[in-house]
């Protein structure tokens, strides 16, 4: 009965992203929208012909490695699960947002280097799990061929958490699970994980793990890049955020959508309300985003070796900046000094831009967020972070 309850949801919720695509028609839509299409890093400028506007866009979309619900997968820690149908939303677009993080930092484009990331995330890892529940949790050197399994996220997330698979994830619960898990990953040789859950960007946290070393203000960085550093780690970097009480600020949205066109945007873990999508870019007032919310039979590490096209999405689907939940996180990524230097340029001339509708606090230094966190109104991040699923 369970199985004949679970193959309806899932053919329910296959159905309906189906019939969104079809009737929101988003291609007819885009070749109407005279306007620059801004995804991720790239720009696809207005001047193009439609024709080529839209294969660009294709191209890129379908270069963003998709994670979406899977069934099949060996029953969950402390559950009877065998499904993330209608919970794990969230959880995957956080696996999305840390994959395209990785996949832009080390510029990974063979099919060998895509197969080998996405395996870093597959559904079935069981003969790892034993492994990693018994680990000596001190131990530095541990490295895991899939340490972003959902397998692994139940896990450590029931054990810092105390949350339990069928819960739905807020953003802020899979990024600190995420980044926990990042520590047995091969790719964090050379990568750096931040998030910030105080809707601040504090350049002094990201230059810390950047170099290594105890804080540093703009003057410091700026030395840096004049000396030509090259010892440095790329950051990802997510800021905790909310743009609106209900709905979104209108003012705060202008904010938002010049942020989109910086070229170290790397997405947005947001979505409906309700509902978590992958936000990866915008045209005009659309979002252009990646949805979760297809069920796929799971694939363990060596299933991966030989069909990866469950992992490319071919949907292209828009949401209006209107409909959108106020609370997310905004992800960007710098490679090095002068990366990080040119965010922080451009951050500042938003905010000098946009005065107050400028939503994020944004300093060089504790001591400055500290001072300015009662004109910002932080409060603790359950406060403005509400549950995505």
């Amino acid at each position: 009965m369970q199985y004949i309850y679970g193959t309806f949801i899932d053919g329910w919720y296959n159905l309906r992203f189906f019939l969104i695509s079809y009737f929101q028609d988003s291609e007819k839509r885009l070749r109407q929208i005279p306007n620059n299409i801004y995804i991720l890093n790239h720009v696809i400028n207005d001047d193009l012909e439609v024709d080529q506007k839209m294969q660009k866009l294709k191209s890129l979309f379908e270069g963003t490695i998709w994670f979406s619900y899977r069934s099949k997968i060996p029953q969950l820690q402390y559950s009877t699960l065998t499904s993330d149908t209608g919970w794990g939303c969230m959880l995957r677009v956080g696996q999305m947002a840390l994959c395209q993080q990785i996949k832009y930092y080390y510029n990974l484009s063979s099919s060998q280097e895509l197969t080998e990331l996405i395996q870093q995330f597959a559904d079935n890892d069981e003969e790892e799990l034993s492994k990693f529940m018994n680990r000596n949790d001190g131990d530095q050197t541990i490295q895991y061929k899939s340490p972003f399994s959902i397998q692994k996220i139940v896990v450590q997330t029931k054990l810092e958490l105390q949350k339990s698979p069928g819960e739905w994830y807020k953003p802020n619960d899979i990024l600190f699970v995420l980044k926990y898990l990042f520590r047995y990953s091969q790719y964090q040789k050379h990568l750096r994980m931040h998030i910030n859950h105080e809707n601040a960007f504090i350049l002094s946290d990201v230059i810390s793990l950047m170099f290594n070393k105890n804080g540093g203000d703009e003057e410091w960085l700026k030395e840096q890049v004049l000396k030509g550093q090259n010892d440095e780690f790329g950051v990802s970097i997510f800021i905790l955020t909310r743009i609106g009480l209900e709905t979104c600020n209108p003012e705060y949205l202008k904010v938002l959508n010049d942020i989109m066109t910086y070229p170290q945007f790397q997405g947005i873990l947001g979505g409906f309300p309700n509902k978590a999508l992958y936000i990866l870019g915008r045209v005009g007032n659309y979002y252009i985003y990646l949805d979760p919310h297809y069920v796929q039979n799971a694939q363990n590490y060596q299933e991966m070796e030989n069909d990866r096209s469950s992992y490319t999405c071919q949907s292209i689907q828009l949401i209006d900046s209107a409909q959108l939940d106020p609370s997310m996180a905004i992800s960007f990524c710098v490679k090095n000094a002068l990366d990080l230097l040119d965010l922080w340029r451009r951050l500042k001339q938003t905010k000098s831009e946009n005065g107050e509708s400028f939503f994020m606090a944004l300093t060089e230094t504790h001591v400055y967020y500290q001072l300015a966190q009662s004109y910002y109104c932080v409060s603790d991040e359950d406060d403005f972070v509400t549950i995505l699923h």
